[in-house]
């Protein structure tokens, strides 16, 4: 059985506590595969968090379909 995890937060990134609890939940629960939006912000500090994991999960990335929104 896969453990996934889909992510999306906002343009202006983690907090720093928030970085720490989300590292630490997806170390913990064995994530293998993680899904974002690929936006600026926390969805690519998701990713980095995601790179930096032991488990080495997969990462699929979702863009946005509108490339005009701001």
């Amino acid at each position: 059985m896969s453990n996934t995890v889909s992510f999306t937060g906002s343009r202006r990134g983690l907090t720093q506590p928030q970085a720490i609890t989300l590292a630490a939940t997806l170390e913990d629960n064995k994530i293998d595969h993680v899904n974002h939006g690929g936006c600026i912000g926390a969805d690519e500090q998701f990713h980095g968090l995601c790179l930096g994991m032991d488990n080495n999960p997969s990462i699929t990335i979702h863009p946005a379909s509108n490339v005009n929104s701001k």
